[in-house]
């Protein structure tokens, strides 16, 4: 949903049922231009844990490649295992 700045004001409730009720964001417009996002607080921590949980495998991987790089290679049970302490590090955060 696109809304301009002003519809806070004049239809606050509706943009309020509408984050409450989906997991989408509504775009605040101001002289045509996005300028804000507004979302349900549940949405934005949901958001900050998914992106948590992608900065996190991204470490992983990227420290698994900096091993290939060094002419080093990991067993299927290796990748098995560190992706399961992420997965378990991440369980365990909540």
């Amino acid at each position: 949903m696109i809304r301009p700045v002003e519809a806070l004001r004049d239809d606050f409730k509706s943009i309020a049922d509408f984050c409450n009720n989906s997991s989408k964001p509504v775009c605040l417009t101001e002289n045509g231009e996005g300028a804000f996002v507004l979302m349900s607080l549940a949405s934005y921590k949901a958001r900050l844990e998914q992106i948590e949980e992608m900065e996190t495998t991204i470490a992983v991987l990227e420290s698994m490649l900096d091993y290939y790089e060094d002419g080093k290679s990991y067993t299927l049970e290796e990748v098995d295992q560190q992706l399961r302490e992420v997965i378990d590090k991440a369980g365990a955060a909540e």
